[in-house]
């Protein structure tokens, strides 16, 4: 390897022209600094002793290794890597194990101890039934529940009581032994047995005079009846089964149930109860009335109620007829009347529907859903509907874009419809022939009138906000000076007191809007439009007595010819009845080069039902009103 380079700078290269190294850097004392292009091998490395850390290098430039002076141990580091000590081995932790003791009674421990001195403990917990001991190295669990089962199985007291039996007491006439095999004691009954007397029936009828039945076989589940001596019948239409008692035949046809008929006096009541319950708080049992069930399309039968009202005096008997129906759709229906004891019907949540109180008032706590409702008042009553504050007594709601109210004169000369409802969230009101008037003074004075044309008629006046437009434009050259625009003439002012530019209120009001065209803008500027008012009982020559109201601005660019300027103001009042009302004008540069025609149109809000002009009486005023 050779190189061109004696205590110099730049590449080291063999002679085969391979980079080995680049020398960037001559060093102090012949010290030099140096990057190698490829791997470095050698069998020692020495690095100095630093009595300072290095600076961490920048991102991309590698990392240094340094021996610190302070401990004499390698270390590395880079920007991505914090200081690593390299001159540390690695080393592994050993660990031995033993026992030693819980820190409860029924607890003990096996215990890791690492070569570090560390431990770690894995406890041992003596569950019910167990105890735990340690000695030494070794941990023992004992059972500690004692058997005290006594019970005996089925076997042995077959056992025992099948020996008693068989073998023990006195027997006559029967042998009894214990099959030990199957589980059975086998009685057996001696032939000869005594049967004479009424014995001797027993293998045949014993007649009922015997105190049998007179029947050798009996219906299953029948209900028996007697007849004197006779034998006792099973009736074949009357049977009990799993407390079901049964009657009718196997027909169409009807079964009755019946109190016997009182022979010369009122007839007895019948009554049929369920079952009463006891202990405490205990709910009696329910009693349920069922008509027979249909099939297919067919419905349940219904439920009548029969009865009858009185008759004519007298001992003959009166006809039976239906007074009530329950059918197989719950639907009902009666003869009479519905009286209602708690006042109240409510559906079938419990939610309370309708309620009656003991005026005959009847109150419907939702919506009632009915066809067409004819409500005829007898003279000199009508239907009043009581509401309270803000409440809705009647709401009508349809699917229709025109859901209205209809009312029609049904005399002779009044055929016309006149409605009034909804359209959307619009009021709807419809008059198809005649006009919508509105009367006042008890019916004697037309108020307004509405004719089919549109025209609206009005006996009296207007009384409400209405807005008015002024005129206000003039000639001039403004420069940067405030000036007010006149109410009367095309004459603006300087003086803000001038009759040309101040006008007196009669009615509260404001100023909606100023609108101004300008021409010939010669340079770029703001214009500010402000109100001034001032009161009764003040010197309107002192311009500091004056209050201004508000004030709109707007940029004006000097390519703003012949544009529209639109000054819109906020405030909801600007101006009292008695006061003086002058509109300003001014910029902050001089926007034309001479004298220009300004166009302006004020839309002004006036308040009539707040002025001088609300009396009828004239005064003197000394503040606004």
């Amino acid at each position: 390897m050779k190189s061109p380079k004696v205590k110099g700078i730049g590449e080291v290269i063999t002679e085969y022209g391979a980079r080995v190294m680049k020398i960037f850097k001559k060093g102090l004392l012949g010290r030099s600094l140096f990057d190698f292009y490829g791997d470095v091998k050698a069998d020692t490395l020495k690095t100095k002793e630093s009595q300072t850390v290095p600076t961490t290098p920048l991102d991309g430039d590698g990392g240094v290794i340094y021996t610190k002076s302070a401990d004499g141990k390698l270390y590395y580091k880079s920007n991505e890597v914090s200081e690593v000590e390299l001159s540390s081995g690695g080393t592994n932790t050993t660990y031995s194990v033993s026992c030693v003791d819980g820190d409860n009674s029924d607890e003990e421990k096996i215990r890791l101890t690492g070569s570090d001195s560390s431990t770690d403990d894995v406890v041992l917990e003596a569950g019910t039934g167990l105890s735990i001991a340690r000695s030494g190295d070794k941990i023992t669990f004992t059972n500690t529940v004692t058997d005290t089962d006594t019970v005996l199985t089925t076997e042995q007291v077959q056992d025992i009581a099948g020996a008693l039996i068989a073998t023990g007491g006195t027997k006559t006439n029967i042998a009894v032994t214990y099959d030990d095999a199957n589980n059975n004691m086998d009685f057996v009954v001696a032939s000869d047995l005594n049967t004479t007397g009424t014995a001797g029936g027993l293998s045949s009828t014993l007649a009922v005079g015997s105190g049998g039945t007179g029947a050798t076989s009996l219906t299953d589940n029948a209900v028996l009846t007697g007849t004197g001596s006779s034998a006792i019948t099973a009736e074949s239409t009357l049977s009990y089964d799993s407390e079901t008692l049964t009657i009718g035949a196997d027909d169409n046809g009807t079964a009755t149930i019946t109190r016997l008929t009182h022979s010369d006096d009122a007839g007895g009541r019948l009554s049929v109860e369920a079952g009463n319950a006891t202990g405490t708080d205990k709910n009696g049992g329910g009693l349920n009335l069922s008509a027979g069930s249909g099939t297919g399309s067919g419905t349940g039968g219904n439920i009548t109620f029969y009865s009858h009202a009185a008759g004519s005096s007298g001992s003959s008997a009166g006809s039976l007829v239906a007074v009530g129906q329950i059918d197989g759709s719950g639907n009902l229906q009666i003869d009479g009347d519905l009286t209602v004891s708690g006042n109240d019907i409510k559906d079938d949540d419990g939610t309370t529907c309708i309620t009656f109180d003991s005026s005959g008032n009847t109150t419907i706590a939702g919506t009632l859903a009915v066809g067409d409702i004819d409500v005829t008042s007898v003279a000199g009553q009508s239907l009043t509907i009581t509401a309270g504050i803000y409440d809705n007594p009647i709401s009508i709601v349809g699917s229709d874009s025109k859901v209205y109210i209809r009312y029609q004169d049904d005399s002779t000369t009044g055929t016309n419809l006149i409605g009034m409802g909804a359209i959307g969230d619009d009021t709807y009101f419809r008059n198809d022939e005649g006009s919508f008037k509105f009367y006042i003074a008890n019916d004697a004075t037309v108020g307004a009138e509405i004719n089919q044309s549109g025209d609206l008629t009005l006996t009296g006046k207007i009384t409400s906000k209405q807005r008015q437009i002024y005129q206000q434009s003039f000639i001039d050259d403004l420069g940067t000076t405030k000036h007010y625009l006149p109410w009367k003439d095309i004459n603006e002012q300087t003086t803000i007191y001038q009759e040309e530019v101040a006008m007196i209120a009669p009615y509260d009001g404001r100023i909606v809007s100023v609108t101004i065209r300008m021409s010939s803008v010669a340079t770029s500027g703001n214009r500010t439009i402000g109100i001034h008012t001032i009161g009764p009982n003040g010197s309107q020559f002192s311009t500091g007595s004056w209050t201004e109201e508000e004030t709109e601005q707007l940029a004006i660019s000097s390519s703003d010819d012949n544009h529209v300027f639109y000054f819109v103001f906020d405030n909801a009042k600007h101006f009292e009845s008695g006061e003086l009302v002058v509109i300003s004008i001014q910029d902050d540069t001089d926007l034309h080069s001479g004298s220009r025609y300004t166009y302006v149109s004020t839309v002004v809000e006036w308040d009539y039902n707040n002025g001088l002009g609300t009396g009828t009486s004239s005064g003197e005023f000394d503040s606004a009103q």
